[in-house]
């Protein structure tokens, strides 16, 4: 036995389809208001969710502004930014975080806009 139903075991596949689609109605009724939560409000939670940054909180612009250093970058230190993927070049210059690590100024901005976190080692910037 292989634990599927077959016509064999009493069942056919008009008997299984009838079923469900009676059943289909009372299944989506059910759904919808699950714990007295509806898919309707589910759905709105989830759209709020994400325009809320995924639950991230940004650095405050204080910090950044006081604890981001301004660096070119020099030979032996060149290598990807990672929230951009593009190359830093030597001579390029760059922000550097607390922490020492180096990505293009726009890129750390931004990325420190929506959070707290540096994107490599997860060194925590201050917030509100």
């Amino acid at each position: 036995m292989t634990g599927a139903l077959e016509e064999s075991d009493g069942f056919s596949m008009s008997d299984l389809e009838n079923s469900l689609e009676e059943s289909n109605g009372i299944f989506l009724y059910e759904l919808e208001e699950f714990n007295g939560i509806s898919i309707y409000d589910l759905e709105e939670s989830s759209r709020e969710f994400e325009n809320n940054n995924y639950g991230m909180v940004g650095a405050t612009e204080s910090s950044v502004k006081n604890m981001v250093n301004k660096v070119k970058v020099e030979d032996g230190e060149e290598g990807d930014c990672v929230v951009c993927l593009e190359e830093l070049r030597v001579g390029f210059e760059a922000s550097q975080m607390p922490c020492a690590h180096i990505f293009h100024a726009d890129c750390i901005q931004r990325w420190l806009n929506q959070s707290h976190y540096c994107p490599i080692c997860r060194f925590e910037m201050p917030t509100n």
